[in-house]
């Protein structure tokens, strides 16, 4: 099994582009009470250059779909049978000025091997990802292993080591990726109504 997240994920649903710093602030604030600072300083010391919109949608992601994901790999391994490989979408589409980050899908095309339109802009480093990408599920495809000689090794999911591949510009297998994220969402409760 193959379970993946992209890092902006939830800009998909997001129009607020011209949020502030102070608006990220208070939309942090309504749904975790007093927490609002921690969260943006954690995200801040990690994503400096990333507009207020980003980091929202990173927010957004982590606390709902990423702890989905992280579950489900842990679950599937709990079963020990055939292994779980998690991968992370990082690379930000190029699409309407980058505005909209690595949002939900983009990673879709390059699974089949396209750059075509808009939302790859069928550039030379969009052509880089797509042969990364679609290598990995080609490989699966064929031997139910990801790994190929376009991507570092690719390790199985496993709760001890949480390995995991994250397709970016610098394509890179990483233990625990962003673990401090992670570790913060697993003591907070999910807002009502948060999906994930």
């Amino acid at each position: 099994m193959i379970i993946s997240s992209a890092l902006e994920d939830a800009a998909l649903r997001l129009v607020n582009f011209n949020l502030d710093e102070a608006g990220l602030t208070a939309i942090v604030e309504k749904s975790y009470p007093g927490k609002s600072k921690d969260f943006v300083a954690l995200y801040r010391q990690h994503y400096p250059d990333k507009s207020p919109y980003l980091v929202q949608a990173m927010m957004i992601t982590d606390a709902g779909l990423r702890r989905s994901v992280v579950r489900q790999a842990e679950r599937k391994h709990a079963l020990n049978a055939a292994p779980a490989y998690v991968y992370t979408w990082e690379w930000p589409t190029p699409a309407f000025g980058g505005k909209f980050g690595a949002v939900h899908g983009t990673d879709v095309g390059t699974a089949f091997h396209s750059t075509r339109g808009a939302m790859y802009g069928e550039r030379p480093d969009a052509q880089k990802m797509a042969d990364r990408h679609a290598g990995a599920w080609v490989a699966f495809a064929r031997t139910g292993n990801p790994n190929h000689a376009g991507i570092p090794q690719w390790d199985p999911y496993s709760p001890d080591a949480r390995n995991g591949m994250i397709f970016a510009d610098d394509t890179r297998a990483e233990k625990d990726h962003r673990g401090d994220f992670r570790k913060m969402w697993d003591e907070i409760s999910p807002p009502a109504g948060a999906r994930g």
